[in-house]
């Protein structure tokens, strides 16, 4: 009898701790699963990491274009200050200048050379004459309009005695216009004088004295009798005609002179006193 009792307590007590064991696994919780990324997310991610990569290459590439221009900007003005420290600041031959007299920046060297003439020159006519008018006058039309008068015209008869305007040394004579000379001096103060349809008195490397005679006025074949005169500063070099420049310093470069660079208006000439009122 007391074996059996044994017997089923112990059946009983291994019922007991089956049922025991059960709740206790049945009571722990479960592990939270991880929850996947659907593929929406997986794209944002993407995009995210592409649209930060671009933007990173951007801004290196925004930085190298700033560095570059402002190197191209250093240079520039490197190659300005070196343009401007070698700019000579008088025309040279070879470079002509490009600005007329109707320009502010010559008007002062244009009024002191003309001051400067009057002060000391004299009248190359022996008797006063009037004013240049008509096609006499400096700029007026030449060859059916292709050219300008290059100088002003003092009409006087033929043998009229011509008179240097000031000290110098004849540097040129040639034919000029219709069998007329032209008689070129280069003054003491390095300015050019060129005396035309004349016959000459005087030849090539002749010094001059102001007032002496070098000339007197000839009749052109056209019948015309005057001293046709012209007035260079003296800064350029080479013949006084030239047929190809159109850039002079003083006068108006939109007319064509033909002339060399640095022609000057004569007609501030008519102001100066006959040679004969000053040895009076």
């Amino acid at each position: 009898m007391l074996k059996k009792t044994a017997i089923i307590c112990s059946v009983v007590l291994a019922v007991l701790i089956v049922i025991a064991v059960y709740v206790s696994d049945k009571e722990k919780p479960d592990p939270a699963p991880s929850e996947p990324q659907d593929s929406a997310s997986q794209e944002s991610q993407t995009i995210s990491t592409t649209q930060t990569e671009s933007l990173g290459s951007t801004e290196q590439s925004t930085a190298v274009t700033q560095e570059s221009t402002a190197a191209t900007m250093e240079s520039t003005a490197a190659t300005q200050e070196s343009t401007a420290a070698t700019k000579p600041s008088k025309p040279t031959e070879t470079q002509k200048p490009t600005y007329s007299a109707d320009q502010e920046e010559v008007a002062p060297a244009v009024a002191a050379f003309r001051s400067k003439c009057r002060k000391s020159w004299s009248n190359p006519l022996e008797a006063a004459f009037g004013e240049i008018t008509g096609s006499r006058r400096f700029a007026s039309s030449r060859s059916n309009g292709t050219r300008a008068h290059a100088g002003v015209d003092f009409v006087a008869p033929h043998g009229t005695a011509v008179y240097a305007m000031t000290d110098g040394v004849v540097q040129r004579i040639a034919l000029f216009y219709q069998n007329t000379y032209a008689i070129e001096v280069l003054n003491d103060d390095g300015s050019v004088l060129r005396y035309c349809e004349v016959d000459p008195k005087v030849k090539e490397g002749d010094s001059v004295s102001q007032g002496q005679k070098i000339g007197t006025i000839l009749r052109a074949n056209s019948g015309t009798e005057m001293l046709h005169l012209e007035v260079y500063t003296g800064e350029a070099t080479g013949k006084l005609t030239q047929a190809d420049n159109k850039k002079y310093s003083y006068v108006d470069s939109s007319k064509v002179f033909q002339r060399r660079w640095d022609l000057m208006d004569p007609t501030f000439l008519t102001e100066l006193p006959c040679w004969s009122e000053i040895c009076a």
